[in-house]
């Protein structure tokens, strides 16, 4: 099961960073789509919180991992996270 949101659609507004901290993320596959470059931004920001939370994620980013090396190194010890960069997938395989 892949789950998927974009917090900016109007259909997720109702949720609040409350009730997804309760949220029990534990094996689930996640995809984020961006990492990004920025350090203290929304990609990242989803990888650690979910990672420290047990789930397995696939990251993927149009950007390359030379690019991405600063976030890449930050994520370095959860070993839930598999990338694909360069391009966008959805699936974990």
């Amino acid at each position: 099961k892949i789950c998927e949101a974009n917090f900016r659609d109007k259909r997720f507004s109702k949720f609040s960073f409350q009730s997804i901290s309760k949220m029990d993320f534990k094996n689930q596959q996640i995809t984020i789509m961006g990492l990004g470059n920025y350090k203290k931004g929304s990609g990242i920001s989803a990888a650690l919180f979910l990672t420290r939370n047990n789930a397995k994620l696939l990251i993927t980013d149009l950007k390359t991992r030379k690019e991405l090396a600063s976030q890449i190194k930050r994520l370095k010890k959860f070993p839930n996270i598999k990338y694909v960069l360069g391009r966008h997938r959805k699936k974990i395989s």
